[in-house]
């Protein structure tokens, strides 16, 4: 971030909510802020500043997270999060489905845009570079 980032808690504070989305927007646009902090300091929701994004012509760029054994009980609860609390994510779910791994418990989230599973092993250098491909 090449910003000096003058714009703190106290001072946003005494901003109206349009001057801080404008602000957001501006900072943004002029590639000073990624998309978390420019939500942060819209204090929108990520759908919503996304929506303003695009509808001023402005690109939005999505933070895409790998996750691996994500259809496990503990890899399902952290990816169900990660969706969950971060839609301008995009969750991309690699799992080789063996004894652990359970499609059902992520099946729910099939209808998301911003969630992508894929069945394969993380050692196998074609499903990686298949998954970077068609997620890039």
């Amino acid at each position: 971030m090449s910003h000096s980032q003058p714009y703190n808690e106290e001072v946003l504070s005494q901003m109206s909510p349009s001057e801080r989305v404008r602000l957001a927007v501006k900072l943004y646009r002029d590639g000073e802020l990624r998309i978390g902090d420019a939500l942060k300091i819209s204090n929108l929701s990520a759908e919503l500043f996304s929506s303003i994004l695009r509808g001023m012509g402005i690109e939005v760029n999505q933070l895409n997270v790998l996750v691996c054994g994500g259809a496990g009980f503990i890899g399902s609860n952290f990816v169900r999060y990660m969706v969950e609390k971060y839609p301008h994510y995009n969750i991309i779910n690699l799992d080789k489905l063996t004894y652990a791994g359970n499609i059902d418990n992520v099946k729910d989230l099939e209808v998301l845009p911003n969630y992508r599973f894929y069945q394969g092993d993380i050692v196998d250098q074609d499903t990686i570079e298949k998954i970077i491909v068609d997620e890039k």
